[in-house]
């Protein structure tokens, strides 16, 4: 939107002043926010300092007219208000298992607020724990074996989803009987994504192999081609026969 097209064209060069130093200050905060959880670290101080910028831009945004930085500030500012009750809702479950550290289920519960958060790492260990006290329960290795399938642990997805399936299956119920087809599926997937992943890893591995040969001939060749041009002399025709110098022919 330029200047004329809005009624407030005159305040647009103070409104991009403002906002856009707070809208890279938001961009900065998210990347900070990833790294954190990445590493396992809170971030909560950020979801704070980012919901007041975001609800500046919001504001200042509504007053001008520009409608799509408008939208996208109100939908980050939900997302922060969405990620800051996960914040909440971790610390309750924690809490619980304070009290009751042997209740497999809070400790699942744990571990799916963690998963939502990406911290794989911790909800595996959440999970773990949960199979420590009862390993019957197949959401627990369903669950688990999701957050082997996110960090990209396939082989370990794949034998969790298949534990899954041992315990379902054993449990005997029509609703754990369908959790044992989903695991076993989902199982299947896994063996699959690590076959291609095999399967491409070798045909790079063959493909390195034939460049490094071609290399290694085509440096061979060339060091071989100085010596094949030196007998080119033997190849000559013998020069032509010349009668003797016989100084008592006649003359």
């Amino acid at each position: 939107m330029t200047a004329a097209e809005s009624p407030f064209g005159d305040l647009l060069q103070d409104y991009i002043v403002e906002c856009l130093p707070l809208a890279e200050q938001v961009g900065d905060a998210f990347v900070e926010l990833e790294r954190r959880w990445q590493s396992g670290e809170p971030g909560d101080d950020l979801l704070t300092t980012v919901k007041g910028r975001l609800h500046t831009i919001k504001g200042n945004s509504a007053m001008m007219g520009i409608a799509p930085a408008r939208d996208v500030a109100h939908a980050l500012e939900d997302a922060c208000g969405f990620l800051g009750r996960a914040a909440d809702a971790e610390e309750s479950f924690r809490k619980a298992l304070a009290v009751n550290p042997d209740d497999p289920l809070a400790q699942i519960n744990l571990g799916d607020e963690l998963l939502t958060q990406k911290k794989y790492q911790e909800a595996v260990d959440a999970y773990r724990k949960a199979i420590k006290v009862n390993p019957d329960l197949p959401n627990a290795y369903y669950s688990l074996a999701i957050a082997f399938a996110e960090a990209g642990l396939y082989r370990d997805a794949a034998r969790s989803w298949r534990k899954c399936a041992e315990r379902a299956q054993a449990a005997g119920t029509p609703g754990n009987k369908e959790t044992a087809d989903r695991a076993l599926e989902n199982a299947k997937l896994m063996d699959e994504i690590i076959s291609d992943a095999e399967k491409a890893l070798k045909e790079r591995e063959t493909k390195k192999k034939e460049l490094e040969g071609a290399q290694k001939r085509a440096a061979a060749g060339a060091g071989a081609a100085p010596a094949a041009s030196a007998p080119a002399a033997a190849n000559e025709p013998p020069a032509p026969l010349t009668a003797p110098n016989d100084e008592s022919s006649p003359h």
